[in-house]
């Protein structure tokens, strides 16, 4: 397969989709474009390289893409979650991985297409920030850098989701060539590389990118950390170094890595940088006892009336993107005749009833029918505090994730077992649950580790990926699924990217 690029001549900007547009969080942009623009005017200024990486976080927070396909929608349908009667065609072809089905190919296809236009987008303001005067920006070489870094590790997380989606597992260790690794916004052709060159390039760029944007975030995280919110509190830097947590900040780029690092079979390597973000020893609250950046929620926030609860469980989100309308994308499927009903809740919970799990008990709910829906895409907690946070945030990686693989890697270590079991604990009474299930040995651990995640990554995406990586057949709760090699989507048949 090859891809092929046009030069990109002129850059679209839309509005109205991140988080910019909430009332309390309006102004994270300094500018805000409202045409075309040539790249030539468009990087005649300092601003002009914040517009264009406001943008690519703009296109990737879309109903397409994060906003829903590749969270709550098409991919947990992929990943068996829900129960196939009353949801759409689409999902149900989803489920069953029908690809060659219309409304599956055409989310496929824009789901590929979308992408590498974000990733040339990245790759357009890379090559314009590297030869950039740092006198351009308004904070001189640490904006530049951070600009750089970011856009670097978006590029990188771009690719491995592609990579995770579209070709085997590194595990599979099945030879082919499957997607390309485009730096360039100019008209080549790429050619498509193996799974092992496509991961190197991935984790250079993150090295890279970590390297640049620790230069800016560093400050904020040895010193005041006002600016490592989902929102801009005023603290007197300009409104783009704020807001942290829904920007490719240094901790997202680090936990990012350790992602990349564990779909690519090296655990020690996601083990230590996951310790890193985390502290020495995860405590009750999800970090070291020195690290108050990342906590578990709390039940009192969870809560309450419906609609003012903390959906998102914000407090453990490393990164996230951002879209106001993500309440609104999700309505529709809350009704007796389309819904997303979880499947097999009771197996899922082991025993709904007798658990306190906060994310059976708090965010899943009866709808008319009996159906029980996830309310974490509701419209949550918009007056507690004045936080909006629910309202727009969508998670991309959580800290409990990086527990996971600790976890993981500490139970095939020699002597590792009981400190794993102490992790994947914490977790759990985090969230509420105290029951304990028996695990003696790893394999027990593995199946405890996934079902744990299964009930964490409700509506975000993540399962379809744990289980291809660790190369198991998709699971629903009750038995398991296998469709084989099909696991992965097919890349689409159009060979060239119109930019």
């Amino acid at each position: 397969m090859l891809l092929k690029q046009e030069k990109m001549k002129r850059i679209i900007y839309i509005l109205g989709l991140l988080a910019v547009t909430l009332s309390a969080c309006e102004n994270w942009f300094d500018v805000q474009p409202k045409e075309e623009l040539s790249s030539d005017i468009l990087y005649s200024t300092g601003n002009g390289y914040r517009m264009q990486l406001n943008g690519i976080y703009m296109t990737l927070s879309k109903a397409d893409l994060y906003g829903q396909e590749l969270s709550w929608g098409f991919l947990d349908a992929v990943g068996q979650y829900y129960s196939k009667s009353k949801m759409p065609q689409k999902y149900q072809d989803a489920n069953d991985l029908l690809y060659g089905t219309s409304g599956v190919k055409s989310t496929i296809e824009t789901i590929w297409n979308n992408m590498y236009h974000a990733i040339a987008d990245a790759n357009n303001l890379i090559e314009h920030v590297v030869k950039e005067d740092s006198s351009r920006f308004e904070l001189g070489d640490r904006e530049r850098k951070l600009i750089h870094g970011e856009a670097l590790g978006l590029r990188a997380f771009m690719h491995l989701d592609l990579l995770r989606l579209f070709a085997p597992a590194p595990a599979a260790n099945e030879s082919g060539k499957w997607i390309p690794y485009v730096t360039s916004s100019e008209s080549v052709t790429n050619t498509p590389l193996t799974v092992k060159e496509t991961m190197e390039r991935i984790l250079a760029d993150l090295d890279e990118a970590r390297r640049l944007v620790a230069v800016s975030d560093s400050m904020e995280l040895n010193g005041d950390r006002d600016n490592w919110n989902f929102q801009a509190r005023g603290s007197g830097l300009p409104k783009f170094f704020q807001a942290r947590r829904v920007r490719m900040n240094m901790h997202a780029v680090m936990a990012i890595q350790a992602r990349a690092y564990m779909y690519n079979g090296q655990k020690k390597e996601a083990h230590d940088l996951a310790k890193e973000i985390l502290g020495e020893e995860p405590d009750e609250w999800g970090g070291a006892a020195w690290n108050s950046l990342y906590r578990f929620t709390d039940e009192w926030d969870l809560m309450g009336d419906i609609y003012n609860r903390d959906v998102k469980m914000y407090s453990d989100v490393v990164m996230g993107f951002a879209n106001s309308k993500c309440a609104d994308l999700y309505e529709p499927y809350l009704t007796l005749d389309r819904n997303l009903a979880i499947r097999n809740v009771n197996s899922l919970f082991q025993d709904k009833e007798m658990t306190n799990d906060f994310r059976y008990v708090y965010l899943i709910t009866d709808i008319e029918g009996g159906a029980e829906v996830s309310i974490k895409n509701i419209r949550g907690k918009l007056n507690s505090g004045g936080s909006q946070v629910a309202a727009f945030l969508l998670p991309i990686i959580r800290h409990t994730e990086l527990s996971y693989m600790m976890g993981e890697y500490l139970c095939e270590t020699p002597g590792g077992l009981d400190k794993a079991i102490e992790i994947l604990r914490m977790v759990q009474q985090a969230r509420g649950e105290y029951r304990e299930i028996p695990i003696t040995n790893s394999a027990e651990y593995m199946n405890a580790l996934l079902n744990e995640a299964r009930r964490e990554f409700i509506g975000e995406g993540q399962c379809f990926y744990m289980y291809k990586r660790l190369g198991l057949p998709l699971n629903d709760g009750v038995g398991n699924i296998d469709y084989g090699t099909k696991v992965y989507l097919p890349i689409p048949d159009s060979e060239t990217v119109i930019l």
